[in-house]
């Protein structure tokens, strides 16, 4: 147990016993948004590359259970409309939050959120929700150990032109998906790059449990009175876009997904929470009502609506030392603007 395990959780407790940290009083006023990505059984994440960004059908129950007990959980755009309006429920306001369109949203996710009475928001990529390809980062999760074994000197080539040599971390999954996001700037060449290790590695490949939502999984989380939301067409850094590119990844995701579902799409979420002046107006000129970002924290009255805030949640943010769903660690994590 570290010092500082014990510091925070003993700092947390005592908040939430002592009211300071309850969200009546610390977010009231205020509209929180809870991010989640994928949702995967406790062996399925041992076999993900980026294990970090899935939570375990068991962990989002807990999480969601104890949020549900001290927010009122909603979708963005019920949230978002109601703060607009001045709403300020007894329980504040939470907008819970799936990034990618991953299956395991609709397999892992739906069933517990269905449980737990919670509806939610799901951003979807347009193009994966068409093609069934994986996004490029987890394209090169699966692929980079592959190319490795097969072929190391090809593999250790293709992250040379990413500045990274033939060190332990070039295994590293994380680390080759941050240089591939800042050392190669175009979407076009990127792609290439991910199609060209995957070459090395033998060909794309995914365990059977991965994939994308197709559309009829998506009508049928909107049938089931959940949000959804664009993630883009490609999930390209936006930032990095031109002009066109940004019209295509911004207005024409909106259209294809509302071509689908037959119903206007009000929500849109930067990919890799990535944006800028540019990008922002693009967002708001495509049509969107309001964008969320990866930026840590909650958003107060006259917060920018295309520039919201959002709050990780992970399992681990929400644990106490000894491993445990601790409420005390959900509400100081919400909290901490």
């Amino acid at each position: 147990m570290s010092a500082y395990a014990l510091a925070r959780d003993l700092v947390a407790v005592a908040s939430y016993h002592s009211g300071w940290s309850a969200p009546a009083r610390r977010l009231r006023g205020k509209l929180s948004i809870a991010t989640f990505h994928r949702v995967l059984l406790a062996e399925e994440r041992s076999q993900y590359p980026m294990p970090g960004l899935a939570v375990t059908p068991d962990e989002l129950r807990a999480v969601l259970g104890a949020a549900r007990e001290r927010f009122t959980c909603t979708t963005l755009a019920d949230a978002a409309e109601r703060f607009a309006a001045g709403d300020e429920p007894e329980r504040p306001l939470l907008a819970v939050t799936f990034d990618d369109g991953q299956l395991d949203n609709a397999t892992r996710a739906l069933p517990v959120l269905t449980e737990l009475g919670v509806r939610a928001s799901f951003f979807i990529v347009s193009s994966a929700a068409q093609t069934g390809v994986s996004l490029w980062h987890d394209r090169i999760g699966f692929a980079l150990p592959r190319a490795l074994a097969r072929d190391g000197a090809a593999a250790r080539s293709l992250l040379a032109e990413l500045d990274l040599g033939a060190s332990d971390s070039s295994a590293d999954v994380s680390a080759v998906v941050e240089r591939a996001k800042r050392a190669i700037t175009s979407a076009d060449v990127r792609e290439k790059w991910v199609a060209r290790l995957e070459t090395v590695a033998g060909g794309p490949w995914r365990p059977i449990w991965d994939g994308m939502l197709d559309w009829s999984q998506v009508r049928a989380l909107r049938a089931a009175g959940h949000e959804v939301g664009s993630h883009s067409h490609s999930h390209p850094l936006l930032p990095q876009c031109s002009d066109s590119e940004l019209e295509r990844e911004l207005a024409h995701s909106k259209e294809v997904i509302e071509r689908e579902l037959r119903a206007p799409i009000r929500s849109f979420c930067y990919p890799n929470g990535d944006w800028d002046a540019r990008v922002r107006e693009a967002a708001r000129r495509a049509g969107y009502a309001w964008a969320v970002t990866t930026e840590h924290g909650s958003n107060p009255r006259g917060a920018d609506a295309w520039t919201l805030r959002r709050c990780d949640l992970s399992f681990t943010h929400c644990a106490d030392r000894a491993g445990r769903m601790s409420p005390a660690r959900l509400v100081w994590r919400l909290g901490r603007a």
